[in-house]
């Protein structure tokens, strides 16, 4: 036991102006006539177990003589601090509070009850109400007879309560007396030297204490209508009489018609919103909800759906709702809604079964290069991310690819994918298709042409001065490592690198100097490390001097080339490696020309080749497979056939070669793979690069085709 300090005190002092406001002058200064002392003192407060007590300094003096375990309660206990420091009044207070109070509301005794029971004071139940109540004061609660029942926080104030609904709530519920909190006890210490006065000892501490508590029961009353017993409530009536007096259903509907749209399974939301949900899911019943009316003039407690049939195009959801009835006594009540559900396909779906190329928005991909291994790679982004799900028709064009949809958001999302995906530039336009001029109602068609940026990864690049400048005179014969939606650059002689994003690009746009269509193989002679080996961008890279000689000039002459490379990591001699031979080049390229004095290398190699070992397994299916668009081919495509397969082959090779191309693509087993493929992608050593298990899906079993359904390429 000991005094408040200065923080515990401001806390209890704020609790308590909060319900008695100037009063509290009243309880700090209230002179006491406890004890046989003549002169008692005043009333203080003190802490004892995270208690606060109300008591005179008389009992304070004799309270000292008594241990601390052994001291259980003193004088009245009217609140305690919790764990966290706040400070909460207890029931005990209301007698201190009651005299001092600076609100007050007076009940009906008809809601007295249900007050006691823990409900919160409704209009219905307000007798008298004291003037200049604002919301958050404390209240105390009284009956018509002064009878102090209570305390609570003020939810309106005294003027708003005149216009508030009788349902409405005045007083919230804090704390009344319908629980008895504590018992009088005469407690006698054996082991102290003194003798404990009778006190009030709550009747959780007599239970820690081992103490005999006499059980608390509740009374019970006849019913007015039927005469059985039952528990109280505020009507006096039981469950099944008050039912028949009153339904709280009535005026909700017990049957909806809902419409569903049997191809895209989605349900109208009125007026013209469709929202996709599964049978039974929270989304389902959430909208089941929301299509009942009059619903918000009950309390809704619980819903569920009740099984029925799929294919009785009904849907049954159990709803149990609470409402405030007869004198403030809360009924509950449950009942079901069935929802009658009618086939409607929605405008897009509608479209499409009336004429399947009835397309509203058309994106056209395109990328002016003489070859298709970006196309591939981006055809797997999209298959993986789902980004063409919604097209209505894919159409394989010499260039790129059409993609049409049935709506202009739809394109518009579908554009917004490809530009976090690959540097581009789009323009769009419409056409009028017709105009209702009753309605005033006018359909386009959206067209959405994407062109992607022409640098493709391992393309040689020779930057123009300006763009040189504005990379820190970087280059300028630089090599493409990587393209996203920025292109990553490297100085294949300084390892020196950069991006460049889709705006600089763009800005100041040009074209490769050679690309992979161009690379010749070369045999390494002979390797010689200048520098350690760094990490650039997540790829390993190391200078070295190199000695290499064109394949196709064995046996016809000797020519040697002494060159500079980034791929001093991964060659060896003897190893054969791909790059351009600007040696024997015949370059026409504008940018080049104005670098006056410029000296070019004779070679400048690109990545290692395993030509020889993929010759070897031509024709063999691989251990894996890829997903790849249910796309119509033109006619000049076909006649190309026999190019795409062989370019597609190449990004085959690629991918097994390349584990930061496999990151962004989903790879497939294959059943058709008899022997078991390595459990390691090895990239520096002189065998072929392979796929880790880890990396492959399980088959891909597909169903019937249609336009977003895929098929697989080996």
């Amino acid at each position: 036991m000991r005094p408040l300090d200065e923080a515990e005190t401001t806390a209890v002092f704020e609790k308590l102006f909060k319900f008695t406001g100037n009063n509290l002058k009243n309880i700090v200064e209230n002179p006491s006539h406890e004890g046989p002392d003549p002169n008692p003192g005043r009333y203080c407060f003190r802490l004892n177990k995270n208690k606060v007590y109300y008591v005179s300094d008389s009992l304070v003096k004799r309270a000292t003589n008594i241990a601390r375990l052994n001291l259980v309660s003193l004088g009245t206990c009217i609140g305690k601090f919790t764990h966290g420091g706040s400070f909460h009044l207890t029931v005990q207070c209301l007698s201190l509070l009651a005299s001092n109070a600076k609100h007050k509301v007076w009940l009906k005794p008809t809601s007295e009850m249900s007050y006691l029971y823990g409900n919160h004071v409704l209009k219905g139940g307000l007798g008298r109400i004291t003037e200049n109540i604002v919301p958050g004061d404390g209240v105390v609660v009284f009956s018509m007879s002064d009878i102090p029942l209570g305390f609570g926080i003020a939810a309106k104030s005294t003027q708003d309560c005149r216009k508030l609904d009788p349902n409405g709530i005045v007083v919230l519920h804090q704390a009344d007396i319908g629980k008895p909190p504590f018992t009088a006890v005469a407690e006698i210490r054996s082991d102290s030297s003194t003798f404990s006065t009778i006190n009030l000892i709550p009747a959780m501490a007599e239970e820690e204490a081992g103490m005999f508590v006499v059980q608390q029961t509740v009374g019970s009353v006849l019913c007015c209508k039927c005469g059985i017993s039952m528990t109280p409530n505020a009507a006096n009536m039981c469950v099944k009489c008050l039912r028949s007096e009153v339904d709280i259903t009535e005026g909700l509907q017990k049957q909806v018609t809902i419409l569903h749209c049997p191809e895209c399974e989605t349900y109208l939301q009125p007026p013209r919103t469709w929202i996709k949900a599964q049978l039974e899911s929270k989304e389902l019943l959430s909208f089941c909800i929301r299509r009942v009316k009059n619903l918000n003039k009950v309390k809704l407690v619980h819903a569920e759906f009740i099984w029925t049939e799929p294919h009785s195009k009904r849907i049954k959801v159990k709803l149990k709702v609470q409402k405030e009835v007869l004198n403030g006594a809360v009924l509950e009540q449950s009942f079901v809604v069935e929802y009658v559900q009618q086939e409607h396909m929605c405008e897009p779906c509608s479209r499409a079964q009336a004429n399947p190329d009835q397309w509203v928005a058309s994106v056209q991909l395109r990328q002016h290069v003489a070859h298709k291994r970006t196309v591939f790679f981006l055809e797997q982004l999209i298959l993986k991310h789902g980004a063409a799900a919604s097209a209505i028709r894919i159409k394989e064009t010499d260039k790129g690819i059409d993609f049409f949809f049935p709506s202009r958001s739809h394109g518009l999302k579908f554009v917004e994918f490809v530009g976090k995906v690959a540097p581009i530039k789009s323009h769009h336009d419409k056409q009028l298709v017709s105009h209702d001029q009753k309605s005033n109602n006018f359909n386009y068609r959206y067209t959405f042409s994407v062109e992607i940026c022409p640098i493709c990864r391992e393309d040689l690049v020779c930057l123009p001065p300006k763009v040189k400048s504005s990379l820190g005179n970087l280059g300028p014969l630089v090599i493409c490592t990587k393209v996203t939606n920025s292109i990553a650059l490297l100085d294949p002689f300084t390892l020196r690198h950069c991006f460049l994003d889709t705006d600089q690009y763009w800005r100041s746009s040009f074209k490769s100097l050679h690309t992979s269509r161009e690379l010749v193989e070369y045999i390494v002679l002979d390797v010689e490390v200048v520098s350690p080996e760094v990490t650039i961008g997540g790829s390993r890279y190391a200078l070295a001097d190199a000695q290499v000689a064109r394949l196709s000039d064995f046996g016809k002459n000797d020519t040697i080339f002494n060159i500079k490379t980034h791929l001093g990591h991964l060659l060896s001699p003897g190893d054969y490696a791909l790059g351009y031979d600007l040696y024997g080049a015949n370059s026409n390229d504008d940018e080049l020309d104005k670098y006056k004095g410029l000296v070019i290398p004779e070679a400048i190699l690109v990545k290692k080749s395993y030509e020889e070992n993929h010759q070897k397994k031509r024709g063999k299916p691989r251990s894996w497979k890829l997903k790849s668009l249910n796309m119509e081919i033109d006619d000049k495509g076909r006649a190309e056939q026999e190019k795409i397969d062989s370019e597609y082959e190449q990004f085959l090779d690629d991918l097994e070669e390349n584990s930061e191309m496999r990151f962004n693509v989903s790879l497939y087993s294959n059943e058709e793979y008899q022997q078991p493929s390595e459990t390691a992608s090895v990239t520096d050593g002189e065998g072929l690069p392979s796929i880790p298990l880890e990396e492959l899906i399980g088959d891909l079993r597909l169903g019937e085709a249609g336009v977003g359904d895929s098929s697989t390429r080996k």
